[in-house]
Order: structure tokens, then sequence, then C-alpha cells
């Protein structure tokens, strides 16, 4: 995620609000997701996301970016995008054009 990269070059401090409207709206989209953390690499401080899920296990089951399915990483994309700023967000659906609806 590039903008992960851009995000991880602000203060942990600075990112963990829109981390946690992302969980929010995560919690009421996505069927047993339950966390969502900011995280950096110990070793070479690169941002990364964390999920955890519940799980049949009592502790649930985390999942770093890599893990996550497209369509989650679409709809953190958006929604980070979303609260990033306050301009005209616009949007290309490449599935459709699959499906015939554009010429």
């Amino acid at each position: 995620m590039p903008q992960l990269r851009r995000v991880g070059t602000d203060p942990d401090q600075h990112v963990q609000c829109p981390v946690e409207k992302i969980q929010q709206a995560l919690e009421k989209a996505v069927p047993e997701f339950q966390e969502l953390h900011f995280i950096r690499d110990e070793f070479t401080g690169l941002p990364h996301l964390e999920a955890r899920y519940k799980h049949w296990c009592p502790q649930g089951a985390w999942h770093h970016e890599d893990q996550f399915s497209d369509g989650i990483l679409c709809l953190i994309a958006l929604l980070w995008a979303l609260l990033a700023g306050d301009s005209m967000l616009l949007l290309e659906e490449k599935e459709a054009e699959h499906l015939g609806l554009f010429g």
C-alpha cells in the first residue's frame, strides 16, 4: 500500500486517529472483524497494518496487510482517502468493465 508508506512518515499519534475511525467502520462492515493496528517493523521502521478477527481461538487471529483480502485493502484505502482530504475523490471499478457496464 503506497498510502501506508506516505502515512508512515507521519508521527504515530497523527496516524492513530484515522486508524481508529477505519476500525470502527470495518467492525460494522466486515463479519468477524475485531481490531486494526498501525505498527512499525522493529528492524526497518517500515509501517504496517495488522488486523485481528474473531476466531475459534479466544485471542483471535492477527493478520498483516499482506494477508488481507483485496476487498479489505480496497475498503481501507477508500476510507483512508476519504479521511485524508476534503477534495473530490474519483473511483475506478475495474471489475465493472468485465460486466459490460462501460463501452
